[in-house]
């Protein structure tokens, strides 16, 4: 029995499959579009299975996997990435602005360049930040277009 890293798909309904690691992007696809969870596991070998078969397994309702042993190493889950992602970037925004008192959308591409983000996804975490720093009781004032100032 030989232990090999996989990446596992888990379905809503706890049934596992398992693929070989080089179907990452396929996968991120798929999981994405039936809201699957992905893991990086060591299992057995003999659990991985081609694309074609795992998608004859993932329509099978008879399919049992509940006897397949695995491990699990680390979840690859794209949801919960994201997530982290976004809170991150407006932790960055709203820590520099509080701590700057003024803040452009420059200075933000500039910190935040290793990101990779859109100009338009960058303006909608500002705006969020701005958003809740007003809710939390600070004056936002906008002092030219993408220059922006906390009011003491």
């Amino acid at each position: 029995m030989k232990q090999t890293q996989a990446l596992m798909l888990k379905s809503t309904n706890e049934s596992l499959l398992f693929f070989s690691k080089k179907y990452y992007k396929k996968l991120k696809i798929f999981a994405s579009k039936f809201n699957l969870d992905i893991f990086l596991v060591t299992t057995d070998s003999n659990n991985l299975k081609s694309l074609l078969e795992n998608m004859k397994l993932f329509c099978d309702q008879n399919y049992d996997s509940n006897n397949i042993s695995y491990q699990i190493i680390k979840n690859m889950d794209i949801k919960s990435k994201k997530t982290t992602l976004t809170a991150d970037i407006r932790t960055i925004i709203k820590t520099n602005f509080i701590k700057n008192k003024k803040l452009s959308l420059q200075d933000l591409k500039d910190m935040l360049g290793e990101y990779n983000i859109t100009d338009t996804r960058l303006c909608q975490h500002f705006s969020h930040v701005r958003e809740t720093l007003s809710i939390q009781g600070l004056e936002i004032k906008k002092l030219k277009n993408g220059l922006y100032e906390i009011n003491p």
